[in-house]
C-alpha cells in the first residue's frame, strides 16, 4: 500500500503529496469542496498557497483559502476585523505571503 491510501484504498495519484493534491483540487473545486490551505504538502502557508494556484486554483480562491475558508470552517468569523498588507499584490506573486509590511490584529498594529 502507498503512502497515499484512505481506509485501505490506494489513491491513483502517485505517492508525492502534490501529485495526490493535483488529482484532487480538480474534483474538490468541481465539486464546491472548500480548499484549505495548510503545511502538510509544502510546509508553509505562502508556499501551499503558491501550489493551489499553480495546480490552477483562481488566485482569489488560493489566498481565500490561507484566510477566509479556514475562518469559516472554524466557525471564527466575527465582526472584529484584521488585515495584513504587502508591498506587492499576493494575487500576483503569492511569495509575498512570507513578506508582510504590515501586520494589525484586534485593532493593534503587530508589524
Amino acid at each position: 500500500m502507498s503512502a497515499w491510501a484512505v481506509r485501505g484504498v490506494e489513491l491513483p495519484f502517485g505517492s508525492e503529496p502534490q501529485s495526490w493534491l493535483a488529482g484532487l483540487l480538480p474534483a474538490a473545486v468541481r465539486f464546491g469542496v472548500p480548499v484549505l490551505a495548510g503545511t502538510d504538502v509544502t510546509g508553509s502557508i505562502p508556499r501551499e498557497v503558491a501550489l493551489l494556484s499553480r495546480l490552477g486554483l483562481p488566485p482569489e480562491q488560493a489566498l481565500a483559502a490561507a484566510s477566509v475558508w479556514p475562518r469559516r470552517f472554524l466557525g471564527a468569523d466575527s465582526t472584529v476585523a484584521d488585515i495584513v498588507t504587502y508591498h506587492r499584490d499576493p494575487r500576483q506573486d503569492p511569495d509575498q505571503l512570507a513578506q508582510p509590511a504590515s501586520v494589525v490584529a484586534r485593532g493593534t498594529r503587530l508589524r
